[in-house]
Formats: C-alpha cells, structure tokens, sequence
C-alpha cells in the first residue's frame, strides 16, 4: 500500500514536470524576434567603389540591411525612416526590398536632387515602420520586435548625401530639378481637346542612351485614376536640360482635383548613367490649377473689338471682333461661313451687318471681319447682342472633335452701345465743349449770354446759307438752342444764347449726346469737305451746379472801391491834378449821361 502511494505521488510530480516542459517549448517556440544588426551600405555607383565613397549622391541608392534574431516573413511594405537633414520628420523612407524567409531584411532608399545631409545618415531606434504591413517570426508567428535599441546609427559621416563635393558629382549626378504644366485657356481646367504642357528640367543636359529611343519616349501626366502618356517634343536631340511633352485631353479624361506628375515621369527607353526619371521632390500632386474635363463643350468667354483711332471706325475701316472660346475650336465653311452680327442702331441705319469668319480655327479665338461702307453709322457705338454668333451652315466644334458642338450663346460678352467703337463719316468730331463763367455765383441770370465754345481737332468750315447750325441746352425741362455766331475757318465754333425770363435752372445746364446740330445748314473739314460729326459723346454732361440759370436779374451793387491816380509829387494833391476812383459793381452795368453824368462826392478835408 505504501508503495503504491509513492508510486502514484512520484507519477504525479513527473506529470508535473513534463508539464512544465510543454509550456517552457511553447514560450520559447512563441519568442518575438529582435534586431541584432544594422547596416547601411557604402556609396557607389552601380556597385563600384569610387573616389566619393562617403557620399551619395542623387540616383543612387541606399540600402539599409536589418537582421533579426530569428527568420522573419513579411508582409505589405514596411520601411526604415532615414534621418536625412533635408527630410525633417520623415518623408526619406527606405521601402522594404526583400528578405522575407530569412533573418535579413534589406530596404532601399533612392536619393533625390535635393536630398543632401553634409553630416552624414541617421537611423533612430523607432525607424521601423509597418506602414500597414507585418514582421512576424517565421515559425509560430510572433511579431518581431521592431526597436533598433543600441544599433540604431547617429550622422555616420562615411555615408553624406548628395552635398556634391566629389569630383565625379557634376559628371555622374542629372536629377530632375523641376516640373511644370502650362495654364489651361479656360480658367484653371483643361478642356477636350485642349493641350497638356509637361516641361521636366534636369540639373544639365539629360540625353536617353540611344537616338532612337526618342521614337517611343514618354511623360507621364496623372489625370483622375489613370496615368496619361504625353508624347515626347524635345530636349534630346536639342541637348538641352529641358524636356517638353505634349497630351491632348480626350473625351474620357477628366481629373476635378487635379494633374499629379509623380514618381517614374520619364517612361521607356533607357537613360545616359547617372540620370534620373523620377520626380522625387519636384512631383505635382493634384494641381488645382490644372484640373481636367473632357466632357465639357467649348462655351463663349470673352468678346474684344480692334480699337479705332479716335474711337470711330470710318468708311473702309475693319471692324475686327475676336470671340475667345473655354478651348480650342475647330471651324468647317464647307457649307456655310460663320457670322457675326454687328448692330449698327444710330440714324436711318437699324440693321445688322455681318462679320464673316477670318480666322482662328484651331484655337480658342476665332476673328470676324466686317469692313464699315459708306452710310453707315453708329454714333452711340455699335452693339453685338448674346445671340450674334450664327453659324450660317458651316460648324464651330471641340477641336480634334466633328461633334461636339460649341455652344454659341456670348452671354456676359455681349456688347452694347460702345462709345470706344462709334461708326460715322469721318473723325471730325468735336473734341472740347467749354463756357463763358457766369457773372454771378455760378448763375447766369436774366439778359446775360451763355457762350458756349465748341472745339474741333481741326478747322471747320461752316455754311449757314440753309440754316444756322445751333447747341441745345437743356434749361429746367426746356431745351433752348444757342446759335453759332462765329469761328468758321478755326477749329473753335462759338454759340451764344441769352437767358430769358422763364429760364430757371436750379440744378444747371446739361447738353444731350445730340445737342449739335447743324439745322440746315453744314458743317464742314477745311479742305477736305468732309462732314463734322455732330455728336457730343464724351462732352456731353448733365445738370453741371457751375452753369445754373436765373429768369431774375440780381440789381447790381457796389462790391469794391479804389483811388487809382497817385499823387504827383509828395504823396500829395495839387491844384489841377486829376483824383481817379475806379468803382467796382458785381455784375457789369451801363452807365447813361443823356440827363446828366453820375458823380462821386469826396470828401476833402
């Protein structure tokens, strides 16, 4: 019995034992694996050791070598932080390369133009990244322990980047500098059709490695989820460290957040040694101002007319309207010329006249002419409605498109009434419009004359056998008319009205647009008979507080009074010298001696 209860004790401790092996296995089977080395390789350049091998410069790549205590596998891309002067805070990551299976993990970094650390590489104990993938053992599958601990490495000064003090650096280093798209003709989107400007600016003269390769050469534009390949246009045959490609957007292309230019720019073909295709720090990434549309038509955005001298289109002018569209526009006259109507609305002349298409196919602005004849005239300036642009058989679409159509309407553009682009006879037209000064306080009262001097910027002839020509004033709700009395030959007219006793004008005199007539008789260039365009335009005004009239007449006083003889010796008066006093009144007087002569008494003594 005794025997029996140490046998069944002694088997149970060895239970016991065994199973605390069993889990000690599993602890030790579930172990994390650590870090136990770290490594960066030296600087080359394709694997050979140069005269710079403490530096790396742009294009190459740094490798950094993790080993584990244990094999690891891995998953995603996890990547190592490099400390580089020029990355403050991340940004400079080596992406994991290869490894998995092993216990050596090894990572790559690829220097940019503009990555430079003069003290050297920096690994920090946390530099280890997941980046949303996974290091765990081999076996059993715990996660590794990812902290470099004692390994991590501080500025290692045998492993500078890209400060160019080595020899070999200007002939082995060509990295992108710069990358630019041009602006889009319509605001900050490229429209179908439109043209995509891709420039990539290299440090010096970047080449591909064969002549040939400029056949399939291309840059590579990111609009919405797809990579865009422009085409090649120059750069290496012209040896020049600027390289142009060329995309024209398509129906399908649309990006509402913008074109990125990222990492591989440069596609196909092999480059020169030392050279690199990636954009590193000069990417675009979602380009506001180079959004893209491809299903947007092309719509009216702007109207300019040519500018005539003086402001007046005359017989035999062009007047010349350019219509800017969103994007380039294709224009087809196999059944028709596109039409742009021109109103001319002054006078007898109410119809529109048409500028025919000129020019502009294959831009965004088309030109219409229209040549002015004989008769007409628009003196106010001429008008083009929203509804001008008419196709008149022949076709405005999206260029590279035969259907889509542009939408024609000029909306905002319309023009109306444009006294900078007035159509008349000749450029005879009256240049300043001047008054005599009220007598007064700004007020021309009863009896005075208003004079008022019209000048041209040439001599007038006039003719009053038919009529005398005359100047509307608009006096209170009347419209009075000052007649010419002279300046024929000179290139000033005078005009003279007196004020009556109902002309009461608080507020002033104004002269209308149309104020200038010639009544029945003319009014003529010196010489060369032409007529004078009788039209105030820019003189006209309204209601002007320096011109206001009065049916009353202010009686006249005395305002001032003055000796205006001196003495002829000794500040003194002498027996026959004559003592002049000049009386000053506000307003002129007449002074009548018929009955006798006005006298002033002075006092002497």
């Amino acid at each position: 019995m005794t025997f029996g209860r140490v046998a069944a004790r002694a088997a149970g401790v060895v239970a016991v034992v065994l199973a605390g092996f069993v889990g000690l296995a599993g602890d030790l089977a579930a172990q994390a694996p650590t870090v136990t080395g770290l490594s960066v390789n030296s600087p080359s350049i394709d694997g050979k050791q140069t005269s710079d091998a403490d530096e790396f410069f742009p294009s190459e790549t740094i490798r950094v070598s993790v080993v584990f205590s244990d094999s690891v596998d891995v998953t995603g891309t996890p990547h190592v932080e490099l400390g580089i002067a020029t990355c403050p805070g991340g940004g400079c990551n080596a992406t994991y390369v290869s490894g998995t299976g092993t216990d050596t993990l090894v990572f790559g970094y690829r220097v940019r133009g503009g990555d430079v650390d003069n003290d050297g590489i920096s690994i920090a104990a946390d530099a280890l990244k997941l980046n949303s993938g996974a290091i765990n053992a081999t076996s059993g599958g715990a996660a590794a322990d990812l902290d470099f601990g004692t390994n991590a490495i501080s500025d290692d000064t045998n492993r500078k980047v890209g400060t160019g003090t080595g020899s070999d650096y200007s002939v082995r280093s060509k990295y992108i500098t710069n990358i630019s798209l041009n602006s889009p003709s319509s605001g900050d989107t490229f429209l179908l059709g439109d043209t995509v400007v891709l420039s990539v600016t290299y440090t010096r003269t970047a080449r591909w490695a064969q002549q040939a390769w400029t056949n399939v050469m291309k840059g590579a534009l990111t609009i919405g989820d797809s990579i865009a390949e422009a085409d090649y246009v120059q750069g290496h045959a012209r040896g020049d460290r600027t390289w142009i490609y060329r995309y024209v957007v398509q129906a399908d292309d649309v990006d509402a957040d913008g074109i990125s230019v990222v990492g591989e720019v440069m596609k196909y073909g092999a480059l020169e040694s030392w050279t690199d295709r990636y954009a590193g720090r000069q990417a675009i990434v979602n380009s506001g101002n180079h959004k893209v549309d491809g299903t947007r038509p092309r719509t009216v955005t702007g109207l300019t007319l040519n500018s005539p001298a003086d402001s007046t289109y005359v017989p035999g002018d062009w007047i010349e309207a350019t219509v800017e569209f969103s994007g380039a526009v294709d224009v087809t006259t196999t059944g028709g010329t596109p039409r742009l109507g021109v109103q001319m609305n002054s006078g007898a002349d109410v119809n529109l006249h048409w500028a025919e298409y000129a020019s502009g196919s294959g831009s965004a602005e088309l030109v219409f002419r229209y040549q002015v004849a004989a008769g007409n005239e628009d003196l106010d300036g001429i008008s083009i409605a929203a509804n001008a642009l008419d196709l008149n058989g022949g076709t405005i679409t999206t260029s590279g498109s035969t259907t889509e159509n542009a939408l024609l309407p000029l909306g905002s553009a319309a023009v109306t009434n444009s006294g900078a682009h007035r159509v008349a006879e000749s450029r005879a037209w009256p240049a300043e419009l001047s008054f005599n000064t009220p007598i007064a306080a700004s007020t021309y009262e009863l009896d005075d004359t208003i004079v008022a001097t019209v000048r041209f910027r040439q001599a007038m002839a006039v003719d009053v056998t038919g009529g005398t020509p005359q100047l509307g004033l608009g006096i209170g709700s009347n419209t009075r008319q000052a007649v010419y009395v002279s300046g024929t030959g000179t290139a000033s007219l005078e005009f003279r009205y007196v004020v009556q006793s109902t002309d009461t004008d608080a507020d002033g005199i104004s002269v209308a647009d149309s104020a200038l007539a010639a009544n029945g008789g003319t009014v003529t260039v010196s010489g060369s008979g032409a007529n004078a365009v009788l039209w105030m335009a820019a003189h006209a005004f309204a209601d002007d507080a320096n011109y206001k009239t009065s049916g009353t007449r202010t009686a006249a006083a005395v305002s001032g009074m003055s000796i205006a003889s001196e003495p002829v010796a000794d500040e003194t008066y002498a027996a026959t010298d004559t003592i002049e006093v000049d009386v000053t009144f506000n307003r002129p007087v007449d002074v009548v001696t018929t009955g006798g002569t006005p006298q002033l008494a002075l006092e002497i003594g």
